[in-house]
């Protein structure tokens, strides 16, 4: 590394896929394998080639030191989409690291693991192993002491290890989503009494047990796309005082289960895709915001949802919902409840005003149903009345006068020849006008010409109206 960039301190470094993987003699977290560092031991066996190997030594101690230096400090390394086995040793050099991400590679394929070297990452905060091929937890994975955020997500796990009881007392997220070979709850994650949230999706669980209610700092647990079915749950999970957030897609509940109307602070509930049929049970819920029922067996909701002061949305799309208590109805009339309706009862105009959602999360996956509502249509003035009058105070202005209607072209009217002019005033005593085709005027001029002996002084006026808005033809 050059002399000129020992001040600098590197806090991220991303390795990107063109790079990795290396042929096995290129380590590339040794910092003598750095293009500098290599430039450097070029120039020192030139420099030796030319009689000064004291010079050409000295500047590659220096090279090595500044990379050492730097390696040091970097803080957030980031390997992922780069089809890596296994995660090199040489990694124990970034002493400062504190994030690692190396998802989306082979690491455990043909049975490797990862390397023990691990454990002198002594701040390593967060570490993500999601999308890869592991089978089996490492034992150094319970050696990190500053760890506090693993994600394991869609691995090919079998099991989990009691490795990961050292981090009982460090571990605030645990993700260990779509290893769907799992099968049974691991008893070690119950001694994981520092857990805020954990995730446990697509696993296979069938049951879970009541050893769970020892997580009393649980904030969100998802149990989504397993086979948890009526009496899976024990009853004892009522003691997570702390959970706000709770989701069970995508199993075989038939009923909502006796635990969750006991939860003192759940905020959040996510019930979709199960065979529920009877919602009750979750009127003792007080704290509940924001409710997920679509893709179920419900038929009616509780009235007394409208008396629950903290509900916000319910989303009930999807449902055998038919109608809705006069209470819910007259609270999304108002605006203060916002309910996701089945298209059959979707009404044509939305509320005036639709209650925002609390939850991000929630709200992202459920846009599509609590879209804005339309702002109520402007009142559009009356259109006036078409006058089919005409008007004329000087009997020769009538050969110019034109009939406009909104669907028609203007046609010329002041021919005597069109039968259907005809007069609705009385006509001044002088005003010869008649609807007779045999004016037979042979300079040219309209029929209407014969308003010659017409007293121009008159002070009546005449009106001309049409039976039809029929375009009239000369």
């Amino acid at each position: 590394m050059d002399v000129s960039l020992q001040g600098l301190s590197l806090r991220r470094l991303r390795i990107p896929s063109d790079v990795l993987p290396l042929p096995p003699s290129v380590d590339p977290f040794s910092p003598l394998q750095t293009r500098s560092s290599r430039k450097r031991k070029r120039s020192a066996e030139e420099s030796a080639a030319l009689g000064s190997p004291k010079c050409s030594a000295r500047a590659s101690a220096v090279g090595a030191s500044s990379a050492r230096r730097l390696m040091g400090d970097i803080t957030s390394l980031d390997v992922s989409y780069n089809s890596l086995t296994n995660l090199p040793s040489q990694l124990v050099n970034l002493s400062a690291l504190a994030a690692l991400d190396a998802s989306n590679n082979r690491i455990g394929l043909r049975g490797t693991s990862l390397p023990d070297a691990l454990s002198g990452l002594r701040n390593l905060t967060r570490l993500d192993l999601s999308w890869n091929r592991l089978t089996k937890l490492a034992p150094v994975l319970g050696a990190l002491p500053a760890l506090t955020y693993l994600n394991l997500a869609d691995n090919r796990l079998q099991e989990v290890s009691d490795s990961l009881g050292g981090l009982a007392s460090t571990l605030r997220t645990l993700n260990i989503d779509g290893n769907e070979e799992i099968g049974k709850f691991p008893p070690v994650i119950s001694k994981l009494t520092s857990l805020t949230e954990l995730y446990m999706d697509a696993t296979s669980l069938s049951k879970i047990p009541g050893t769970l209610s020892r997580l009393t700092k649980l904030h969100s647990l998802t149990l989504a796309d397993n086979k948890l079915g009526p009496g899976s749950c024990a009853a004892s999970l009522s003691n997570l005082v702390s959970l706000h957030n709770l989701v069970l897609d995508s199993n075989s509940l038939r009923a909502v289960p006796s635990f969750v109307s006991a939860l003192p602070q759940l905020a959040w509930l996510s019930l979709r895709s199960n065979p529920i049929a009877s919602l009750a049970p979750l009127v003792r819920v007080t704290s509940l915001a924001e409710l997920d029922v679509q893709d179920t067996h419900i038929e009616t909701l509780p009235a007394r949802f409208a008396s629950l002061p903290s509900l916000t949305y319910i989303g009930a799309d999807s449902t055998e919902l038919c109608e809705l208590p006069p209470a819910l109805d007259a609270a999304m009339t108002s605006g203060r409840l916002a309910i996701g309706l089945p298209y059959h009862m979707r009404p044509t105009d939305p509320p005036a005003a639709v209650s925002p959602m609390t939850s991000r999360a929630f709200r992202l996956r459920h846009r599509h149903n609590a879209r804005a509502p339309k702002s109520p249509p402007k009142p559009r003035a009356p259109s006036p009345p078409i006058d089919r009058t005409i008007s004329f105070a000087e009997p020769a202005s009538i050969a110019s006068v034109c009939y406009f209607d909104r669907s028609e072209t203007p046609s010329m009217i002041g021919r005597s020849s069109c039968p259907r002019v005809r007069i609705t005033e009385p006509a001044p005593p002088a005003l010869n006008l008649s609807a007779d085709n045999g004016s037979g005027a042979d300079d040219g001029q309209p029929a209407a010409a014969g308003v010659e002996d017409h007293d121009a002084s008159s002070s009546s006026a005449a009106s001309l109206s049409l039976d039809s808005p029929t375009r009239f033809k000369p």
